[in-house]
């Protein structure tokens, strides 16, 4: 089970980003209930929904989980009850939204302790605390001849360094179990790729689609209805999705130097392999083309122009103002999918 929570970290911060000064810095935190081990976290300036949505990728993608799913998550409602339910019902078995701030949310129990049995005690933070010397909590009261000494973060990674730190000093007094529980769900990384991936809306191209400036393989052309598909990356491995459906997963191909004096022989292995990606994608394409159309690429293939698909006289009369312009085989086998689809609407 996880419980998660909220926590206004009492730090003294002067940063400027996105054009704002920002003084304050919130944390999100998940932890498993059995071990009280925190499994993920993510900080940011602002408490919204995307704080938690990033703390719950980070947890989900943690190695403890060896593969499997955690089975419950026990959160409260000002942050969870904004993210589709949809998505947490596909992500755990049970899902318990509790109101804010109750007493049975476990969570709370684990942040006092990291504050004020880890944080509080730190001495290599000390003069970062934001506090008063007449603070209600003991540990949290400042030394008077501190007052003026107090230091600032001015740096993001001060702060990534500086919470890493407490969470690494808080695990070690309660370390994770090395067995999980075996009825544990296996994860559905398609799944997990779509509802917390990182998005990147590209075209299909020649069998491939580029996206994070690298190039992905992916050849099942039939399940395309356009060419406009969404590559969502999790776990390092890039699933593509058109319309909202998977379609399977995309390989990555390996870039090769194009410099003739700098290329060895990995490079042209790496080419070779390019060749006989783009080989098979073309026969793909030639298998399901008919004998008509095949005719049409090799008559329009000077020009690049193909007419509206159909009966060879039609094609033959077609305007040239509704001529779509094609480059590849691949571009004519979806422009003749989707010409079929308006015909059938």
């Amino acid at each position: 089970m996880l419980t998660c929570d909220d926590w206004d970290v009492n730090i003294n911060v002067a940063i400027k980003s996105g054009g704002r000064l920002h003084k304050k810095v919130y944390a999100y935190l998940f932890f498993d209930v059995a071990t009280r081990h925190c499994v993920g976290y993510a900080w940011g300036f602002e408490k919204n929904t995307d704080l938690f949505l990033s703390a719950l990728r980070n947890t989900l993608a943690n190695s403890c989980w060896q593969g499997k799913a955690p089975y419950e998550l026990q959160g409260e409602t000002h942050l969870v009850k904004a993210v589709n339910e949809s998505i947490l019902k596909e992500l755990f078995v049970e899902t318990t939204i509790l109101p804010k701030n109750p007493m049975p949310k476990y969570a709370e129990r684990d942040i006092e302790v990291l504050k004020y049995q880890v944080f509080a005690k730190d001495l290599e933070y000390k003069e970062y605390f934001k506090g008063r010397h007449y603070n209600r909590r003991e540990a949290w009261r400042l030394e008077k001849d501190l007052q003026k000494e107090v230091k600032c973060f001015t740096e993001i990674a001060q702060i990534e360094k500086f919470l890493q730190n407490i969470v690494d000093k808080y695990n070690e007094l309660h370390p994770i179990s090395a067995e999980l529980h075996p009825d544990l769900l296996p994860q559905n990384p398609e799944r997990l790729a779509y509802h917390l991936g990182e998005v990147v809306a590209t075209t299909y191209h020649n069998g491939r689609v580029r996206a994070k400036n690298e190039e992905w393989v992916f050849a099942d052309l039939e399940k395309l209805k356009h060419k406009r598909v969404e590559v969502r990356f999790w776990a390092g491995e890039a699933y593509v999705y058109q319309d909202g459906k998977f379609l399977g997963k995309a390989e990555k191909l390996e870039a090769a130097q194009v410099s003739k004096l700098e290329a060895t022989e990995a490079d042209g292995k790496i080419k070779g392999k390019q060749l006989r990606v783009q080989k098979e994608i073309r026969a793909k394409v030639q298998s399901r083309l008919s004998k008509t159309e095949r005719l049409l690429i090799q008559k329009n293939v000077e020009n690049k122009r193909i007419g509206v698909v159909g009966e060879a006289s039609s094609v033959a009369h077609s305007s040239p103002q509704a001529v779509p312009v094609v480059e590849t085989e691949e571009d004519f086998y979806i422009s003749v999918y989707e010409n079929n689809k308006r015909k059938s609407a």
